[in-house]
């Protein structure tokens, strides 16, 4: 899928062209405001700039500059307008919550094409606009790509339009000003505690994104979940669910997280005009998710799972299904660099409660020294692991430990295309590397 690489408005130096404006935002590592000179000379000639920097800025000549208070909400805003606003144009779905975001739009935008719709993909997995793909390296992306993104699918007659957003989207205003025909919240648990001080906090980030339902939209809530129970107070035409509810035949989705999933996407294209019929006969069909227990079965008969699992709430979900198949469950895994911290010891721990063999390797360590993250998950198990911090050789380890009854369960990566380290990108895939034994 081509999205143009030149945008209207931007916070990033590399889609500034000739008239473009350029939205000096507040990154996690530097200010737009050190880019100013690069975005003139790109051809920018509006500069949007925080209040608070007003008096201390430069104007070059012939380039406007616009002080505003808020100058993430004002990409957003600024976006949408530039491009005719798009997003008013499309029926948007959004689902949040910590799991199940990334299974639960897939499966409703399998659904929603499976019926005749034109539709579009925003996730993890990857961005899809009818049947072009392109890889995807955040939830929700930032705002000026949004509506670049929109705008390819309105030129492409796109209808409906299904989308992960995350907590750092509502935090940060990536999808400010958008509205949801249908919002989904799947559950939450502690996840990106580096970036949400507390529960509370996390919890009332999430929420915002109901402020933003469609006068006439809908809410889909799973209420077995104590924050969905929490959130469901108040909302107004609120659909709330348990995983009793609903009883749902899908062969290629394993797990009762997936059930969860699945419920979750049923109700809201039940509230999309879908028919029961149809939704449970497309169901029975679906195939599987790239990097949610992706199977393959290695030359010996031993199955191996791929999935995502990369918190302490989606490892034990997917291990305990895991180990209900096997009496010889092998675990490989990692954490990312540069994220939360706490969050590796607890995996450790799990990881040899469920774990007959246990591999400890790298995943994203980023900026970090991969054994120190290594160390740091040490801190949590209960029996002796494995360490091989280089991915590829533990896995080829993994396989040598491997027999026909066995269960390889290789959790962080799932669908990613990429490994990163030392501010490197570099190409990888769990599943190609598996596929090869």
């Amino acid at each position: 899928m081509k999205i143009p690489t030149i945008y209207p408005v931007t916070c990033h130096t590399r889609h500034v062209g000739p008239g473009s404006t350029f939205v000096a935002i507040d990154g996690f590592k530097r200010n737009g405001v050190s880019f100013l000179d690069e975005a003139v000379a790109r051809g920018a000639t509006t500069l949007v700039i925080n209040r608070s920097l007003q008096g201390q800025i430069a104007c070059p000549p012939g380039v406007s500059v616009c002080f505003v208070d808020d100058c993430r909400k004002e990409l957003a805003g600024l976006s949408s307008v530039a491009l005719g606003n798009p997003s008013k144009k499309l029926k948007i779905i959004g689902i949040t919550g910590t799991k199940g975001k990334t299974s639960t739009t897939y499966i409703i935008e399998y659904l929603l094409r499976q019926v005749g719709y034109k539709t579009a993909l925003l996730g993890s997995i990857r961005n899809k606009i009818v049947d072009d793909q392109v890889e995807s390296t955040l939830t929700t992306p930032e705002s000026d790509y949004l509506h670049v993104f929109f705008d390819q699918c309105v030129k492409r007659g796109v209808t409906h339009l299904v989308m992960e957003v995350s907590s750092h989207a509502l935090a940060l205003h990536r999808v400010f000003g958008i509205q949801f025909h249908v919002v989904g919240f799947t559950n939450l648990a502690p996840e990106h505690m580096d970036f949400h001080p507390t529960m509370e906090q996390y919890f009332a980030t999430k929420t915002k994104i109901f402020s933003q339902v469609h006068p006439n939209g809908h809410v889909v809530i799973n209420c077995d979940n104590e924050w969905g129970r929490r959130a469901a107070s108040g909302v107004k035409n609120c659909v709330m669910f348990r995983k009793t509810d609903i009883e749902l035949s899908i062969p290629s989705l394993m797990g009762e997280f997936n059930k969860y999933n699945a419920i979750m996407a049923y109700l809201v294209c039940r509230k999309l005009g879908l028919k029961e019929k149809e939704i449970r006969e497309f169901l029975k069909k679906i195939p599987g998710i790239p990097g949610r227990l992706q199977l393959h079965v290695l030359k010996n008969g031993a199955r191996a799972f791929v999935d995502f699992a990369h918190n302490p709430s989606s490892f034990e979900a997917v291990l305990q299904t895991l180990r209900s198949l096997s009496s010889h469950l092998i675990v490989l895994f990692g954490c990312g660099g540069d994220r939360d911290k706490k969050k590796r010891s607890a995996m450790g721990r799990l990881a040899t409660q469920y774990g007959d063999i246990v591999i400890v390797t790298s995943d994203n360590p980023r900026d970090e020294d991969p054994m120190t993250i290594i160390r740091d998950i040490c801190q949590g198990v209960t029996k002796d692991v494995i360490c091989v911090p280089d991915r590829k050789e533990a896995i080829a380890r993994v396989v040598t430990f491997s027999r026909p009854d066995s269960i390889v369960a290789l959790l962080g990566k799932g669908h990613e295309s990429y490994y990163l380290c030392g501010g490197e990108c570099y190409r990888w895939s769990d599943f190609e590397e598996i596929s090869q034994y």
